[in-house]
């Protein structure tokens, strides 16, 4: 039997609910969009059509992700309080400034310099007492490193076995410029400082592959020893195989030392230095005042080069900066 159009449109008709759900969902409000909210995470009150989040207070806002003070900011934002990082210091392994102390000693030693160079040229152009002059200069031998091995005391170098090691060698070292000039024995003056360099080697060990005797240039550095090394032990009689030793030792040190801009241009300041005083002493005839100039003022300036490359290294002092 055919199925006309008007029973086609009631087969889709609805049809009235009788169960409990459609008769207790009519007694419900009606929410906007015409569905009943159910409740959801955070707080979400959601139909099929919106969902509705409660409003959020002033006061949540305010203090949900507070953010640090300006002041903070200025140790890249590792202080917790406001103020910790303005005297924070420098951030691990940047150049520090020069405490106090050394830079106290650096002018102690230079003052000590001049007025030996001074001593030096008055002596050379025959001006006053010359005997005063030669005590002067002996006693201001004294003071070109030992200030500086007291200042490296005081901002703490015993506190590391490298700083302890360099102290000593400042020490041997300025045993050997007083009392190399005090008895004018060549043997007192080069056993001093050969064991001066040696220890000064002991400090500089643990940081030999920073330097360049891990690197190309100690080639360069032994020929400059070698060469001048042997021409001065040839000159030097018996003396000559510790003047040879002595050599090489000084080069090596000089290697070593160049791992900073300081070290560099210390360790081939006390290269020059040496080698220039043994060439005065066993091969050229070199007047005081010109030795004092060519001698003197390199070695002042190597030795603080090198104890300001130990107190960059280890940060010695960086609170009384």
């Amino acid at each position: 039997m055919p199925v006309t159009s008007a029973a086609r449109k009631g087969d889709h008709a609805p049809r009235p609910s009788t169960s409990r759900h459609s008769a207790s969902s009519a007694s419900r409000p009606a929410s906007r969009g015409g569905e009943m909210p159910k409740p959801g995470r955070n707080g979400l009150s959601c139909t099929r059509t919106l969902c509705h989040r409660p409003p959020t207070r002033l006061a949540d806002t305010a203090t949900a992700r507070p953010r640090p003070p300006r002041s903070a900011w200025n140790d890249g934002g590792m202080s917790a309080t406001p103020t910790a990082g303005l005297r924070a210091g420098p951030p691990a392994g940047g150049p520090v400034g020069v405490p106090r102390p050394l830079r106290l000693a650096f002018w102690c030693s230079g003052i000590a310099l001049a007025a030996n160079v001074g001593a030096a040229l008055l002596l050379g152009l025959e001006i006053g007492d010359a005997g005063l002059l030669e005590l002067t200069r002996k006693a201001l031998m004294w003071a070109l490193a030992t200030p500086i091995a007291v200042a490296l005391v005081l901002i703490g170098a015993l506190r590391h076995a490298v700083g302890r090691w360099h102290v000593a060698a400042l020490v041997l070292c300025a045993l050997g410029d007083g009392l190399g000039a005090a008895t004018a024995i060549t043997i007192v003056l080069l056993g001093l400082f050969l064991a001066g360099h040696l220890v000064y080697l002991a400090a500089l060990w643990p940081t030999r592959r920073r330097s360049l005797a891990w690197s190309w240039a100690a080639p360069g550095y032994a020929f400059v020893a070698l060469l001048a090394g042997t021409v001065i032990a040839a000159n030097a009689g018996p003396l000559a195989v510790p003047v040879l030793v002595y050599a090489l030792v000084l080069a090596g040190l000089a290697a070593f030392a160049a791992i900073d801009t300081p070290g560099l241009v210390g360790g081939l300041l006390l290269l020059a230095t040496d080698l220039i005083q043994g060439f005065g002493l066993f091969v050229l005839e070199m007047p005081d005042a010109l030795r004092a100039f060519a001698v003197l003022i390199p070695y002042a300036a190597a030795q603080a080069l090198l104890a300001l490359s130990l107190q960059q290294r280890l940060r010695l002092g960086v609170a009384d900066v």
